[in-house]
């Protein structure tokens, strides 16, 4: 994800199972670029042809993917540097999932407005401590926060 920028990934199934990212790009409006869609189009019919021969244990996972890229310091680095982030948003979508709420029942039950809910779960707003103090007492929760050690290497 780019900070700020709202990005859009358009795929398709192959052979039922498997999700192919065929492009993405930064969201500019609300409508889709025809050039985007169309892009994707020529991607999904090129791949389909050369498809067909593919044999489906060639293909690898994301996990696959992030495994390999991890033994990149600098990736490795990257990936370490967003898990506070991450972190953040998942804890907020576990809080509000486990309690079977929608984004909009949290809304009204904090008064952060829905589209504000949507972004700390997206991560495309960074929250400041007073307001995961207010949607954690929204939820029913607390909010805790805490610096462990750095595990050496």
């Amino acid at each position: 994800m780019l900070r700020g920028d709202a990005v859009r990934v358009l795929y398709f199934f192959f052979r039922d199972r498997i999700i192919v990212l065929a492009n993405g790009f930064i969201k500019k409006s609300a409508k889709t670029p025809r050039k985007e869609l169309e892009k994707a189009k020529r991607y999904m019919t090129d791949f389909s042809f050369k498809g067909v021969a593919m044999n489906i244990d060639d293909l690898r996972t994301l996990d696959d993917l992030h495994s390999e890229s991890m033994q990149n310091p600098e990736y490795a680095e990257a990936w370490e540097n967003l898990q506070p982030e991450l972190a953040v948003m998942r804890a907020i979508i576990d809080a509000r999932s486990s309690l079977g709420l929608t984004q909009q029942q949290v809304a009204e039950r904090t008064g952060i407005a829905q589209t504000e809910i949507s972004k700390l779960e997206n991560g495309t707003r960074n929250p400041s401590i007073k307001l995961l103090q207010r949607l954690a007492a929204g939820l029913g929760y607390t909010l805790k926060i805490e610096f462990v050690p750095k595990l050496q290497a």
